[in-house]
This record gives C-alpha cells, sequence and structure tokens, in this order.
C-alpha cells in the first residue's frame, strides 16, 4: 500500500483529489413508470444538440491513450460537439474494431484527433492503432484519418 493510498484511507488527501480509474458501472435505462419514462424524455429532448459538424467536409473525434484524461478533454469538445475516446495501452482488437466501425457509420470522412505518449512506446502504439483502425473502417466503407498532436 503507497503513503498516498494510505493519506486517503485517513482523510488526509479529499478521494476526489486524485483519479484512479479503475472500475466499469454498465446499468440498464429503467423507469419506474411510465410518467417517470416521459419526465426524463422530456429532460433528454431540452438538454439535446443538433451535429455541430453538420455541413462540414470532415467530422472529429478526439482519442486519448489515457483513459483519466478522456473527462478534462470532453470538458472542452463537448461545446464544439467533438466525441471523446479512450483506450489504455494496446488496445484488443475488438476495440478497435468497434472504434472503426463507429467511425465509418457516417456519411463523410472523420478526422481522428489522438493525444498519447511522445515517446517510443507511445509512438508505436499510435501506429499500431492508426493503422488498425483505419483498415477496418476502410473495410467497412468508411474514411479515417489520423492526426498525431
Amino acid at each position: 500500500m503507497t503513503a498516498v493510498n494510505r493519506a486517503r484511507r485517513a482523510r488526509i488527501i479529499p478521494m476526489n483529489a486524485i483519479r484512479d480509474d479503475g472500475n466499469t458501472a454498465l446499468a440498464p435505462d429503467w423507469y419506474r413508470d411510465a410518467s417517470d419514462f416521459l419526465d426524463n424524455m422530456r429532460l433528454w429532448a431540452e438538454h439535446m444538440e443538433l451535429d455541430h459538424s453538420a455541413g462540414q467536409k470532415t467530422r472529429l473525434a478526439v482519442f486519448c491513450e489515457a483513459a483519466g484524461m478522456a473527462p478534462q478533454l470532453a470538458r472542452v469538445a463537448d461545446s464544439f460537439g467533438v466525441p471523446v475516446y479512450s483506450g489504455g495501452g494496446f488496445d484488443s482488437l475488438t476495440a478497435k474494431h468497434d472504434f472503426a466501425a463507429e467511425l465509418a457509420d457516417h456519411d463523410r470522412p472523420t478526422e481522428v484527433l489522438h493525444i498519447g505518449d511522445h515517446d517510443p512506446s507511445g509512438v508505436h502504439m499510435y501506429l499500431a492503432f492508426a493503422k488498425d483502425v483505419a483498415a477496418f473502417a476502410g473495410d467497412l466503407g468508411g474514411d479515417v484519418r489520423f492526426t498525431r498532436l
């Protein structure tokens, strides 16, 4: 156990002061009754946004190597209607294929802005990721380009 974890358990360091991603929770949508469903749909409709990139030649997406960065990037990208995705190290082939399928399911090319470590391992992960995703997207009829930031 690290000193930081001991300090967090002792409430010396607040739990929300440090990110340590690790858990995933997947829960179905459910409603108490039809009225609860309608209330949720009204709330959803009040916050619905149209595609900010409609009419542009290319749509944008951001992909970051570290999952912990995704919420920070989304705080900026959301206002522009740009989705943020994250991975973790060498992503599984299934995850790459699923990402490519999502990108290919559009009527125009997607430019993926990739943010990752700028060390030999990070460069290698980026090259493998971009090559796999672009190939899968091409097979699925999509056009995906990458820019490494």
